[in-house]
């Protein structure tokens, strides 16, 4: 009898670990939640200026890092889970100032030295010309999400938000470069962003984080009402 009752228990256990596992594979989430970005520009402010297909995939990338579920872009008729409305009521993008300055970088080297055991000095010289650029940019920016999940979830926030930039670059050199040192806190080369990312730029500040929260407490609220 006791090498019969092996092969049912053995059977038994089976039968209990799938039934578990069915009931507990029930209760997970898909990873994928799906998620439309519709984008309205109130005063057409961002016109010939930003692609605004472009700064909703910028958008969605910088929103879904470091989350629970994958959000994956859909559009309108294709019934997404989550709606995220977004309204540019105001930006301002200010004309940029730029300065240009010169100077002169000179340094005595040893080249060797006379008959009489004196040293031979020569002076290196550089001309160098910096540029220094300012600009800002403000934005006020009504971001909504709405869920077709049936749950009580729901969040509106208008974000006043403004960005600026004072960058130091070097625009040429004449004479001998390794002159140039890096104590300046300047760069060789532009250091402006490009317009057409300023609103990303400004988005990031405050607004991009907001969204990152919210959906990180949507998707917990829907963990919660799955149990």
């Amino acid at each position: 009898m006791k090498k019969l009752s092996y092969p049912f228990i053995i059977l038994f256990a089976m039968a209990f670990a799938c039934k578990a596992k069915e009931a507990v594979s029930k209760n997970v989430l898909p990873k994928n939640v799906t998620i439309a970005i519709n984008i309205r520009d109130e005063n057409n402010t961002t016109q010939n200026l930003v692609n605004l297909d472009f700064f909703r995939l910028q958008l969605l990338d910088e929103i879904r890092k470091f989350q629970k579920a994958n959000f994956v872009l859909a559009e309108n008729d294709e019934n997404p889970e989550l709606i995220l409305e977004l309204t540019i009521e105001e930006f301002k993008l200010w004309p940029k100032t730029k300065t240009v300055s010169s100077r002169t970088e000179s340094r005595n080297i040893r080249i060797g030295q006379d008959e009489k055991g004196n040293p031979i000095y020569e002076t290196l010289r550089a001309n160098v010309t910096t540029a220094r650029v300012k600009r800002r940019a403000d934005a006020r920016l009504k971001a909504k999400i709405t869920n077709k999940a049936g749950l009580p979830y729901n969040y509106h926030e208008t974000i006043e938000t403004n960005y600026s930039y004072d960058n130091r670059y070097i625009e040429s050199v004449h004479g001998d470069p390794n002159l140039i040192g890096e104590s300046r806190n300047e760069s060789r080369g532009t250091g402006e962003p490009r317009e057409s990312d300023i609103l990303f730029l400004l988005s990031k500040k405050e607004l991009t984080g907001k969204l990152s929260l919210e959906l990180r407490r949507y998707y917990d609220l829907k963990i919660i009402a799955n149990k």
